[in-house]
């Protein structure tokens, strides 16, 4: 019987394609390219995760935060307090889109209780607001301005400040407290507090325009001899009273 016979070769009709060793070269070089673009985009992206500026400690000297060194991660408490610059004033400036990132142990005071002033000007966008927030999940201790603070200059306008008030029932107990001083706050969102929202223990701030939501105890809390003007807030959603004042010489203008 004759045997069949059978092709050892594929027909040029079946489609299979027969690489030259030029085009497995080319093929090997795309490969190539497309892992070190990989290998370059990760790079570049874990240089910005960690591109993290920390600071901590006195701040004497007028300072500007910008875009381009945030997030900063303040690892101990911050202080703005000195004399610098032609108006006299310390002040802190932090821009647009700016996170700052506090450990549970910090919190960001402005002036002091006697001595040279200081000032905070953080003024963000509505598409790019100022953050305020804790770098490692927990509450940190908030805003202080203390009684030396520059009340003319120093506001929160388009900011979000929210998880701090890290030690209920102390003085620590706020995102935001007010000690003799009238700071402006327009335009913020002040919410997670682990007690109030905000504390004003005297003095005549602005507090205008913000969402006070989602604190642990009062939305604003007053005492002492205060008279805020509060205007426009939407204060919803805190475990105690919206406003509530422990004094009767405190007298607010709520609209």
């Amino acid at each position: 019987m004759e045997m069949p016979s059978y092709r050892t070769t594929c027909p040029e009709s079946v489609g299979f394609h027969k690489f030259s060793v030029s085009e497995k070269q080319t093929g090997m070089t795309g490969l190539l390219c497309r892992f070190v673009l990989t290998m370059v985009f990760l790079v570049m992206t874990a240089s910005s995760v960690s591109a993290a500026t920390q600071v901590s400690g006195d701040i004497t000297k007028d300072t500007t935060w910008t875009l381009a060194g945030s997030p900063y991660v303040v690892t101990s408490s911050i202080r703005v307090q000195g004399t610098d610059g032609d108006d006299g004033v310390t002040t802190l400036m932090v821009n647009p889109g700016v996170e700052v990132k506090f450990n549970s142990n910090s919190g960001l005071s402005v002036g002091g209780s006697s001595g040279a002033p200081g000032g905070l000007v953080a003024v963000g966008t509505s598409d790019d607001q100022v953050v305020f927030c804790s770098n490692d999940g927990t509450n940190w201790q908030g805003i202080f301005f203390n009684n030396t603070t520059a009340d003319e200059t120093s506001v929160l306008n388009h900011c979000i400040v929210k998880n701090a008030g890290m030690l209920s029932g102390s003085s620590c107990n706020y995102s935001v407290c007010m000690e003799n001083s009238s700071p402006s706050i327009r335009n913020s969102v002040i919410s997670g507090s682990k007690n109030f929202g905000i504390r004003i223990n005297s003095g005549s701030p602005d507090i205008s325009d913000n969402v006070i939501s989602d604190n642990g105890n009062c939305g604003i809390f007053l005492r002492d001899s205060c008279s805020p003007s509060i205007t426009g807030n939407k204060v919803i959603g805190n475990k105690g009273v919206g406003i509530f004042s422990n004094n009767t010489s405190c007298i607010p203008t709520v609209t």
